[in-house]
């Protein structure tokens, strides 16, 4: 053929390159994102903790009763 000739090898190869690279990235954010969440869900739980503690050990403040009403705590 040409000089400008594509071969199939040259494909696979760069259809296998853009391939790994998609799954590099997203085992990248995969592992970001389970990150982000346990990050999340730990928050909540210290702010749970912290007005179940502030519940028990002191008088409940303004500022806890207005933040259990927005998580619908109940108690």
């Amino acid at each position: 053929m040409g000089k400008n000739f594509i071969s199939l090898c040259d494909l696979w190869s760069l259809y296998s390159f853009i391939l790994k690279m998609f799954l590099l990235d997203f085992f990248i954010m995969f592992i970001f994102g389970i990150s982000f969440l346990c990050l999340c869900i730990s928050f909540l739980v210290q702010l749970y903790i912290v007005l179940y503690i502030s519940d028990v050990f002191w008088p409940i403040t303004d500022w806890v009763a207005r933040v259990k009403g927005l998580l619908g705590v109940r108690g």
